[in-house]
């Protein structure tokens, strides 16, 4: 479906008049088939965009009225492909796997907790939503014989991914990892997730990131 290019310039006005942050949240309405919705909105709570996911078929970006925005394809390896606005054009979205910490796991020994993910275009990384490192998780989980586990996101404050580009912090991530986590506890009731960016590009290019932790977390791991 590539494409709309129209659509994708409504999206960005959109975004232009975010107020520099950006909410996502659960779609509760039931649709056809083994999707599953998320609603972006604007710093009011106004939804801007959708983005819909399911497992036999690519990722759809649309407008709130259904217009198609774009589609994010799946290259079966933890990455989307597809636009992310002007400011960094056509972008493989990737988990942060296998540099240093970013990975799943070995994140959990410098205390990410959880994956990074990256913009990358001709193997150059734009854009980093990097999982800050929590040095005191992995002597706490040791100390607590990993009783512990189920405090750490409680105990955690502060963003849950640092936005970088060309190693500049442009911005910042907060999740809702669950029950009296920071996230829970700054976040609107009805949001899992904000980013905030005084960029209009750096917002548009999170809805690609947004996708890619919603689609890794619900087909590529345990993550969500």
């Amino acid at each position: 479906m590539g494409t709309n290019g129209e659509a994708l310039q409504v999206l960005m006005q959109r975004v232009n008049n975010a107020g520099g942050t950006l909410f996502a949240s659960h779609c509760k309405e039931k649709r056809k088939g083994l999707s599953s919705t998320a609603i972006i909105h604007d710093n009011t709570g106004q939804p801007i965009c959708e983005i819909t996911l399911n497992m036999k078929a690519p990722v759809q970006i649309t407008l709130p009225d259904g217009t198609h925005v774009e589609t994010l394809m799946d290259d079966g390896h933890s990455c989307l492909i597809g636009d992310a606005g002007d400011s960094f054009g056509n972008v493989e979205t990737r988990v942060g796997l296998g540099e240093g910490c970013g990975a799943s796991v070995a994140g959990m020994f410098c205390g990410q907790l959880l994956p990074s993910f990256h913009l990358k275009s001709n193997q150059k990384t734009l854009l980093k939503f990097k999982s800050p490192n929590n040095p005191w998780v992995c002597p706490f989980l040791i100390g607590t014989f990993c009783f512990g586990a189920c405090c750490v996101n409680c105990i955690a404050t502060g963003p849950s991914h640092r936005i970088f580009r060309d190693d500049q912090l442009v911005g910042d991530v907060l999740v809702n990892m669950g029950c009296m986590s920071w996230g829970s506890r700054n976040l609107p009731s009805w949001a899992f997730l904000r980013v905030q960016s005084s960029d209009p590009g750096v917002l548009r290019a999170s809805i690609n990131a947004i996708a890619l932790y919603l689609f890794y977390g619900q087909f590529q791991s345990a993550a969500i």
